[in-house]
């Protein structure tokens, strides 16, 4: 089993951590997710701007003569009595007009400076009405998103549950049905409620094929083998022989022994190379590297055991038994 650098797979170098005096504040509300969380916060920011807004026009309007200003005509400062109103009383009627102007629904005035204002309170309402409305559209969007999570989520239970069955009709050993269930979970959260695999099988056999010749074809030519000794037809044919597969840590991949028809690419994560004893490791396997591509060429039994040292995922290539035989690679194989 040799291994080799991919460019396809090389993963992209770690960024660099942002120090903390470039990092922006964090005001995510904990329990909400993102679209009622910036719904909340632009609600709380209307109610912020309301405020400012009728102190600013507080200030302009005292400086106005007082036949002609709004906060006289509509009895802000005095009631219809002519009782002095008390600060509160101000202030709540001036911020409930505040608020009001800012979804289109202006105070009626007629100074020339108090008109001015309003056509900056126009433009902040256009703006927060914007802001308000793409929010909302958002909410929408994550609760569709999550109805079709919620469909995935019931339909993997109703699956589990027949696995679950299955397992205990047939007398699955306990420790079996522990690790099957471990593995069902394991590749439940990776996948988020897609089925990978899944995914195109409904479309068209000519587009499912153009789909894996764009995801695999710069992985097989780059094995050696097949660049060396496929043509373009078999190439394609390759593509269609792959799938992903998810593997938690200490999961035996293959052990020697076995016969092998598959072999595999690690796309991320590292697998360690072990003699059959498991005595040592020979070699520890991360992304780019493959492994297993022996049983591909000969009916030899596996001669090292594999196993994932982290969580892995593997690109698995079945064995092209409808192909020509291909001949054997000319350099003797490491492990496997």
């Amino acid at each position: 089993m040799a291994a080799r650098a991919l460019l396809y797979f090389t993963p992209d170098p770690p960024l660099a951590p942002v120090p903390h005096n470039q990092r922006g504040i964090d005001l995510s509300i904990p329990g909400l997710v993102d679209p009622i969380s910036r719904l909340a916060k632009t609600l709380a920011l209307t109610v912020l701007f309301s405020h400012v807004n009728s102190c600013m026009f507080w200030v302009l309007s005292i400086r106005i003569p007082e036949e002609d200003r709004w906060i006289d005509k509509f009895h802000i400062l005095e009631d219809r009595q002519g009782l002095v109103r008390s600060v509160y009383a101000r202030y709540l009627r001036n911020v409930s007009s505040a608020e009001k102007a800012l979804f289109f629904l202006p105070r009626e005035v007629e100074n020339d400076a108090e008109i001015l204002y309003q056509f900056f309170e126009m433009l902040c309402a256009a703006v927060l009405y914007g802001s308000i409305f793409g929010n909302m559209s958002s909410i929408v969007r994550a609760l569709d998103s999550q109805a079709g999570l919620d469909k995935a989520s019931k339909l993997r239970k109703f699956k589990k549950a027949n696995l679950e069955g299955y397992m205990k009709k047939f007398k699955f050993p306990p420790e079996l049905q522990t690790k099957v269930l471990q593995q069902e979970e394991f590749d439940w959260a990776h996948k988020k409620g897609v089925d990978t695999d899944d995914l195109f099988m409904n479309l068209p056999l000519t587009i499912r094929e153009q789909v894996n010749y764009h995801m695999y074809y710069d992985l097989i030519s780059s094995v050696p083998i097949f660049k060396e000794h496929a043509n373009e037809v078999i190439k394609r044919a390759l593509c269609q022989k792959i799938s992903i597969i998810n593997i938690t840590p200490n999961f035996y991949i293959c052990k020697a022994g076995e016969r092998g028809t598959e072999m595999y690419f690690v796309r991320d994560g590292d697998v360690e190379v072990m003699p059959p004893d498991e005595s040592k490791v020979f070699v520890t396997l991360g992304p780019g590297a493959f492994f297993g591509e022996v049983a591909l060429f000969s009916n030899n039994l596996r001669t090292a055991t594999v196993k994932s040292k982290t969580e892995v995922q593997l690109v698995r290539f079945h064995s092209f038994s409808p192909f020509p035989p291909f001949p054997k690679p000319a350099h003797k194989p490491l492990y496997m």
